[in-house]
């Protein structure tokens, strides 16, 4: 029986250190409001060769919206019943190439 993946909302941007090396989350400046954007990620279900699939996506105003795509992402896998792995891959699909096309 496989369980639907949480996720998680995060804040990041992309201001660079002394090394052009990106800060992301360890951004200082991440605590001003108009200083970064939210994104989420959730592990989607293996494909067909067992190879693991995180997802993210960013460029979210807020958490909240973040928050109600991620929300989506899980319904649609939540499709699936609980011992039906390849529906649930099948939708992983889906989604995976729909965040690909951004």
């Amino acid at each position: 029986m496989a369980q639907i993946p949480m996720g998680s909302v995060f804040k990041r941007c992309s201001c660079r250190d002394n090394n052009n090396r990106e800060l992301g989350s360890n951004c200082p400046k991440l605590t001003q409001h108009r200083h970064g954007q939210w994104c989420w990620r959730i592990e989607l279900p293996a494909d067909t060769k067992g190879t693991r699939r995180p997802r993210r996506r960013s460029g979210f105003e807020s958490a909240a919206k973040a928050q109600e795509e991620l929300d989506h992402v899980r319904d649609l896998l939540a499709i699936a019943e609980d011992d039906d792995e390849d529906t649930r891959r099948k939708i992983g699909d889906v989604i995976a190439t729909v965040v690909a096309k951004k």
